[in-house]
């Protein structure tokens, strides 16, 4: 099992997608807020988290397992899209509308991962929280804008 996580963490790690943005610096407080080097932890602990999931054998859970991973990959679509929205296209209300998506979906992933494996679940809380934080972040430099 710990082999699974740690695959799905290094195949499903956003760090190497969303780092290669051509970020540019962006004043305020938000221009170290999705650095490469601050990606890597909460986007490896729910790609593990996720690789735990699926590779859950229990016939009764296969419906939430599926849902929960829908909701997952959703989730990571909106991350993927965000970097370019925030700092390539300045869209900052667009970034902030995908991090809304973000916090959504992985709300509902946390509940089917919960169901499936508690430490899954307890990673997708840390990541939520790291959204909410992106999401003020973000926040602040609409308002400041």
């Amino acid at each position: 099992r710990l082999a699974a996580d740690h695959a799905a963490g290094l195949v499903l790690n956003g760090a190497g997608f969303s780092g290669l943005n051509g970020a540019q610096a962006v004043n305020g407080p938000a221009q170290h807020v999705h650095h490469p080097a601050h990606q890597g932890v909460p986007h490896g602990d729910v790609g593990g988290a996720a690789g735990a999931v699926a590779c859950n054998q229990e016939r009764a859970l296969e419906s939430e397992k599926y849902k929960g991973l829908l909701f997952f990959i959703l989730m990571m679509i909106f991350n993927f899209v965000w970097s370019p929205l925030f700092f390539a296209a300045e869209a900052y209300f667009a970034a902030f509308c995908a991090i809304i998506m973000m916090i959504i979906l992985s709300f509902f992933a946390t509940l089917c991962f919960f169901r499936i494996y508690i430490v899954s679940a307890l990673a997708m809380a840390v990541y939520m929280l790291w959204l909410f934080y992106a999401a003020y972040l973000n926040l602040a430099i609409i308002i400041l804008n």
